[in-house]
């Protein structure tokens, strides 16, 4: 089994509660623009509507979706929704971390850093349910 494994390669776990399974997403060469786009073909327009999504060693992504009813805020990925990212917190409100998906309701400051990641670049988070 183990040998198969090495041949074939695991299924690794990119997103976990609707943000990125950071430890897991370094080790793969798949690139967010890719990423985003192979999301969006699947119907996501903002990570809170996954609760997981899975690397196969086909290099195709399983997308497991949160019930409408059960979506949260998260980090939106519709072409340009990240042009408009910042260090500093304007309004009261839900916002997703840039980097790893994180997503948290932020008070007004100049600059906050993730408590997942570290970074500090946010965009306003989405709730928007998937279209099927």
């Amino acid at each position: 089994r183990d040998f198969e494994a090495m041949v074939e390669g695991k299924p690794v776990r990119l997103i976990k509660d609707g943000s990125f399974a950071i430890d897991n997403f370094k080790k793969e060469p798949l690139g967010e623009y890719e990423f985003f786009a192979e999301l969006r073909m699947q119907g996501v327009s903002q990570l809170g509507q996954i609760e997981e999504a899975i690397l196969e060693s086909s290099g195709n992504i399983s997308i497991f979706y949160f019930p409408d009813d059960e979506v949260k805020f998260g980090l939106p990925i519709m072409p340009g929704s990240l042009d408009k990212s910042s260090r500093k917190i304007v309004y009261n409100d839900y916002y997703s971390c840039t980097f790893c998906g994180y997503t948290e309701i932020l008070k007004p400051s100049h600059s906050q850093s993730c408590i997942k990641c570290r970074k500090d670049k946010w965009v306003k988070a989405s709730n928007r349910k998937r279209v099927t």
